[in-house]
């Protein structure tokens, strides 16, 4: 007796694959009183999201439910900034620590150009 009791309790939704009144695929829910459990047991099987109707009977609880095609999405757009972007790693300048013959002389050497 206390099983039966249980499985009143919380009663499972019933999903079946039907062709729809248009001729489309559909899902027949029979939600059996557990509203929230139908709606996480249709969102399972229609990962792009779903259309609800009214069977004919219009009893409650029963839909009928045509999930909707999954899309491609394209990658957001990457920003124009107005420059080029650089593809390989560039080596940052970085200009003399010191004019005079400083630490850095023998690798930034200076030009004169006479002004």
């Amino acid at each position: 007796m206390l099983v039966g009791a249980a499985c009143t309790a919380n009663p499972v939704p019933v999903v079946k694959e039907v062709i729809g009144p248009d001729g489309t695929q559909m899902l027949h829910v029979d939600c059996r009183g557990n509203e929230a459990e139908c709606y996480q047991a249709v969102g399972r099987r229609c990962q792009a999201g779903y259309d609800l109707f009214w069977t004919v009977s219009r009893a409650p609880g029963r839909y009928l439910v045509r999930c909707r095609a999954l899309r491609y999405a394209p990658p957001p757009a990457q920003p124009n900034w107005g420059w080029a972007r650089e593809t390989r790693p560039v080596d940052p300048w970085r200009p003399p620590a010191h004019h005079d013959g400083g630490p850095d002389a023998e690798r930034y050497p200076s030009l004169d150009l006479g002004y």
